[in-house]
């Protein structure tokens, strides 16, 4: 619940009503006091309550009493009971006699208007019978703030998942709610949830920080951009930041020979290279080739072994040695005519290290 600021002003005669805290009293004679209850704090966005109370505390009866809001740039009224009159750009409402003792209580709904950047809220009424007062209430409008950096980013490897670390701080005074962050992964970067992410962070209290980490994976060589976008309640600007990362080759990775086109229901042959550019040798290397329903298998040198269920060549290349290239040769046959693709990765102990997708074009016999 948040708290309410109360203040009181006693008008009448012709003197002014300075603001005032709930401990300062001015009373002109005659004696009518007003009272203003909103909150200490308010959201930029949020529907203020405003309750104007007026009280005869004076030992006579007051007559033709009005009450005027004086609006300031910014606020716009909602509504109010009793019913405001509008006239000449303010609102006013016709109390009429208030004896002895007696009050009269209004209740007002105003909001921000938007765009707004004024830091306080301030609700001014002007109470008129013999005499003109003035009495202003006023609440601090929370700016909330964030702020954002990534760690992380800078060279990265193809194949190799990638982890930046994100901070969110909140330097301001205020709890700043409802942020969100959202992320943009360029193309050639990849996540399991997909390219465009979003994370409900919830609330950040005054000083606080908060670290996100997101892992993504190079899937190809070249600058790849990471792009966040914070936003929060009350919050009129977002805060954007890119991260990039250099995506080199892999140090063992894998190429395919392409084929020229093939004909149907021909064996054709090709081919898939490994090589090893590290400065030592790698050991536990596999490659594995999956075969569309279109592409049947013929035969694979190497040792390479098909499994019909999963529609997956294998081949264990065991050690390669710095710098040396070795090729897998593998036959596979052409059952109907079109593009199909055989996607193939290389491993190197239990974990992939580079893929590569070969292309085979296939035309009716003598269409080549």
């Amino acid at each position: 619940m948040r708290p309410w600021l109360y203040g009181w002003a006693v008008v009448g005669g012709l003197a002014l009503v300075h603001p005032a805290s709930a401990q300062d009293v001015t009373r002109i004679d005659p004696v009518i006091e007003v009272q203003q209850k909103l909150p200490a704090e308010v959201d930029p966005d949020d529907l203020i309550p405003v309750e104007v109370r007026i009280k005869n505390s004076g030992k006579a009866a007051a007559e033709a009493i009005t009450v005027t809001d004086v609006p300031r740039a910014g606020v716009e009224l909602v509504g109010s009971e009793p019913p405001a009159v509008r006239a000449s750009g303010t609102l006013g409402w016709h109390i009429g006699r208030l004896g002895p003792g007696e009050e009269k209580v209004i209740r007002v709904r105003m909001k921000r208007a938007a765009g707004a950047i004024d830091p306080q809220f301030m609700h001014t009424v002007e109470v008129t019978f013999q005499a003109k007062g003035r009495h202003t209430g006023e609440a601090a409008v929370r700016q909330p703030a964030l702020t954002f950096a990534a760690a992380g980013g800078g060279a990265a490897t193809v194949g190799t998942p990638a982890t930046l670390r994100l901070t969110v701080t909140n330097p301001g005074t205020s709890p700043v709610r409802d942020i969100v962050l959202a992320t943009a992964l360029a193309e050639g970067l990849v996540h399991s949830a997909g390219s465009d992410l979003e994370k409900n962070i919830g609330t950040l209290e005054p000083g606080q920080s908060r670290i996100i980490p997101l892992t993504v994976t190079p899937k190809k060589v070249g600058d790849l951009g990471v792009k966040f976008r914070l936003t929060a309640r009350g919050m009129n600007t977002a805060v954007e930041e890119t991260t990039r990362l250099q995506a080199a080759p892999p140090p063992v990775a894998l190429a395919a020979v392409q084929s020229a086109v093939v004909e149907v229901e021909r064996s054709a042959l090709f081919e898939l290279v490994v090589s090893n550019d590290a400065a030592e040798s790698r050991t536990g290397v596999e490659v594995r080739l999956t075969l569309p329903k279109e592409v049947a298998f013929v035969r694979a040198t190497d040792r390479g072994t098909f499994d019909a269920a999963t529609r997956t060549v294998k081949w264990d290349v065991g050690t390669i040695r710095p710098g040396e290239k070795r090729g897998v040769v593998w036959n596979g046959m052409m059952t109907a005519a079109g593009h199909w693709a055989c996607p193939a990765v290389l491993v190197v102990d239990g974990k992939v290290q580079s893929e590569v997708t070969c292309t085979v074009k296939a035309v009716a016999a003598g269409e080549r």
